[in-house]
């Protein structure tokens, strides 16, 4: 998948499979790599921007930065799933 290729609502799993989440809103200029995302938390869901960047490790992989505190954030590339 590409970055231009991401949709609401696909979902976002992390490389090694320990996390996942979905995509709120997608850019609306694909140049930026820019998305939202939801995902769960201890104090419950939260939504954060990230910056979604092709990974060279692999198709359909992203490497993301951004979001919420670092302290909570889960680490790690993904790769997003379109289930329409």
């Amino acid at each position: 998948m590409k970055f231009e290729d991401i949709e609401e609502w696909d979902v976002v799993i992390w490389d090694n499979m320990s996390h996942i989440a979905v995509i709120e809103q997608p850019s609306l200029d694909p140049t930026t790599g820019r998305v939202t995302m939801i995902q769960s938390a201890g104090e419950g869901p939260i939504s954060h921007e990230y910056i979604f960047t092709q990974s060279t490790a692999g198709s359909g992989l992203f490497n993301k930065a951004g979001g919420g505190p670092p302290q909570k954030e889960v680490g790690g590339p993904v790769r997003v799933y379109s289930l329409w």
